[in-house]
């Protein structure tokens, strides 16, 4: 209420200020303007920002988990690790696996490996889902041909920026 009050002085205070001269900043209606369009900013602003975010999944269901960027995958075989990476080449070899790869030449860079067995537990083609996105690959990291890799025996070893498990 004090906001519409406060608005009227102000138009009030341009209109008689323009025809007679008087000057309302001395009687402080100007600052109480000022702070109540700044309040309604801010209020705005914080609307803003807190549904446009609230709207937003979360990039990562586990976002404190130990990751390790692919490129580093190198340094932790034996280990069981969360690799994360975008996958920028796929390959199905005939009907013995699929392959996602995370660098272009791909040789010598870390791969994640779906073999023909595990393969029917996807219900989607890998090769094309995963193409592009940026995941989290979980597992032995393990040498594949000389590469560091990890075999995916199933979906839940990956998960994909933005959707999670949220799989087609």
């Amino acid at each position: 209420m004090r906001a519409k009050f406060l608005a009227l002085g102000l138009l009030l205070g341009i209109v008689i200020g323009g025809i007679s001269g008087f000057d309302l900043a001395g009687l402080g209606y100007i600052r109480e303007i000022t702070r109540s369009i700044t309040t309604t900013e801010t209020f705005f602003q914080t609307l803003y920002v807190t549904s446009t975010t609230s709207l937003l999944p979360p990039k990562w269901l586990y976002p404190n988990q130990q990751v390790i960027p692919y490129l580093d995958s190198g340094k932790n075989v034996g280990q069981i690790k969360a690799v994360e990476g975008t996958v920028v080449k796929t390959d199905r070899s005939g009907s013995t696996a699929i392959f996602l790869y995370f660098h272009d030449p791909y040789k010598g860079y870390f791969v994640a490996v779906i073999y023909s067995s595990d393969i029917s537990k996807f219900r989607f083609a890998p090769e094309i889902f995963y193409f592009g996105k940026e995941v989290r690959v979980t597992g032995k990291i393990q040498l594949y041909q000389g590469a560091p890799g990890i075999v995916v025996r199933d979906p839940s070893q990956i998960e994909v920026a933005y959707m999670g498990f949220n799989y087609p």
